[in-house]
C-alpha cells in the first residue's frame, strides 16, 4: 500500500520541479542573443594579441549560469551575451545560437545568487576544474588580457572552476588572489553581479599556445621557483594515474635511468613551487606524455627532452612548448597494451631498443655534469611575448 503512495507522490515532485525549472528559466534564463551595439549595459573591449582578437565583456547587473562542464551562459536582461558565451558537446566549441540555454537542452533550476561588487569570470569548461595544463593556459592567461586593457583589478572577486587542487591555490596566491577574492562554480554556479566581466575563449590551434601565452606563465609564475639543483636528469612517472597512459614496464626502464644518474619522480607529490623549481634546474626530463609535461614551460633552454607516446594520441602540445623555449626535443612513439582501449588512456609498452637511445643521448651529454652550451634560467628570457 505504501509502495502504492510513494509512487504517485514521486511523479508529482517530478512534475512540480520540471514545471519550477521551465517557469525559472523562462524569468530568469535567455530568449534571444544579445545586440551588442544596442546595448547600454553591455561594453566589449577588444584586445588582439598574436593574430587574434579576444574580447573581454562588461555586463552591469550581469549573470552567469554554468553546469561547470559544457555550458557558460552569460546573460543581460535575458539576453545572451556573444563571445564570452561558451557551449562545447562532441569534442567541438558549438555557435552562440546552440547555447544549451538558450536552445531547451539545459534549465535553470534555481534563482541567481547575488554578488555584490564586480565578478571577473576565469571559467573555461570542464577542462579547468581539474587539469593541470588546461588550468594554466586557459584559465590563467585571462589575467594578462584583463592588465593589457588596463582594467582595475584591485578590488574584484573572481569565479574561478575550482580550487580544491594544490597547484590551483598556489597559482592564484602567486598571482595575488588570495581565499578572500574567489569563488568557485562548484559552489555558485549561477550568480549575478553588480558588474560582470567575462572574457572569450583562449584560442589554442593544434595546441600551439601562442607566444604572448606562455610568455605570461613563464614570467609570472618562474619566480616561484627556489635554487635549483642544476644539472638533473629526471624521469617523470604516471604511477599516481589510476588507469590511463602508464608505462608497463617502468619499474625495469627507471632500475636502468636510475644506473645513469635519473631521478624518478611523481608530481603529484611535490607542491607546484618544488615542481617549477625542478623542471628549471633539470638538464634531460623524460617522461610519458600527461599534463605534467606542462612543466617544460619552466625549464631552461637546451635542456633535453623525450616525450613517450603512442603514435594514435599524440597532441603536439609539449613539442610545441619545446619548440618555442628551444629545447632539445625528441618524441618516442611507444607501443601499446592496451589495444582495446581509447587511445587517449591507452597504456604503452618502451622497447629495449629505445630505452639503449635514450641511455646513450644522456651518456653522451653526461650524466651527472652540467652541459656548458645549455642557458640556465636567469630570469631575463629573450622569448617573443606578444607576437
Amino acid at each position: 500500500m505504501f509502495v502504492q503512495i510513494r509512487r504517485p507522490i514521486r511523479f508529482v515532485r517530478r512534475k512540480a520541479l520540471l514545471l519550477y525549472e521551465k517557469v525559472i528559466t523562462f524569468v530568469y534564463g535567455p530568449s534571444e542573443i544579445l545586440d551588442l551595439l544596442s546595448s547600454r549595459r553591455v561594453i566589449v573591449h577588444g584586445c588582439v594579441l598574436g593574430g587574434e582578437t579576444y574580447r573581454v565583456v562588461e555586463v552591469v547587473n550581469g549573470q552567469l549560469f554554468t553546469d561547470g562542464r559544457r555550458n557558460i551562459s552569460v546573460i543581460s536582461r535575458r539576453r545572451l551575451v556573444p563571445f564570452v558565451s561558451w557551449q562545447h558537446d562532441a569534442g567541438q566549441d558549438l555557435k552562440t545560437d546552440e547555447n544549451f540555454l538558450l536552445s531547451g537542452r539545459l534549465r535553470l533550476s534555481r534563482r541567481p545568487e547575488r554578488i555584490q561588487g564586480t565578478v571577473v569570470s576565469l571559467l573555461c569548461g570542464e577542462s579547468g576544474n581539474y587539469n593541470y595544463f588546461h588550468w594554466l593556459f586557459e584559465v590563467l592567461p585571462r589575467l594578462h588580457l584583463l592588465n593589457r586593457l588596463g582594467i582595475d583589478l584591485q578590488s574584484v572577486i573572481y569565479l574561478v572552476p575550482d580550487c580544491s587542487c594544490p597547484f590551483q591555490v598556489d597559482t592564484l596566491n602567486a598571482l595575488g588572489i588570495g581565499p578572500e577574492r574567489r569563488l568557485t562554480s562548484q559552489k555558485h554556479g549561477y550568480i549575478c553581479a553588480d558588474l560582470m566581466v567575462a572574457i572569450s575563449h583562449p584560442v589554442l590551434r593544434n595546441w600551439d599556445m601562442p607566444d604572448w601565452m606562455l610568455h605570461f606563465v613563464r614570467q609570472s609564475l618562474l619566480p616561484l621557483a627556489s635554487k635549483a639543483v642544476p644539472g638533473q636528469f629526471i624521469y617523470i612517472s604516471r604511477r599516481d594515474s589510476a588507469n590511463s597512459r602508464r608505462l608497463i614496464n617502468e619499474e625495469d626502464f627507471c632500475r636502468q635511468l636510475n644506473l645513469c644518474g635519473f631521478h624518478c619522480v611523481v608530481l603529484s607529490e611535490l607542491s607546484f613551487a618544488d615542481q617549477v623549481t625542478l623542471f628549471s634546474g633539470a638538464r634531460m626530463i623524460v617522461g610519458v606524455h600527461g599534463a605534467g609535461l606542462t612543466n617544460l614551460v619552466f625549464a631552461s633552454p637546451g635542456t633535453v627532452v623525450y616525450e613517450l607516446y603512442l603514435q594514435a594520441y599524440n597532441p603536439p602540445m609539449f613539442a610545441n612548448i619545446a619548440r618555442w623555449l628551444k629545447l632539445d626535443y625528441h618524441g618516442i612513439a611507444c607501443e601499446p597494451t592496451d589495444l582495446d582501449a581509447s587511445p587517449q588512456l591507452a597504456n604503452l609498452r618502451i622497447s629495449a631498443c629505445q630505452v639503449e637511445m635514450i641511455l646513450a643521448h644522456a651518456t653522451e651529454i653526461g650524466c651527472r655534469g652540467e652541459d656548458v652550451n645549455r642557458q640556465p634560467v636567469d630570469g631575463k628570457d629573450s622569448f617573443p611575448s606578444e607576437s
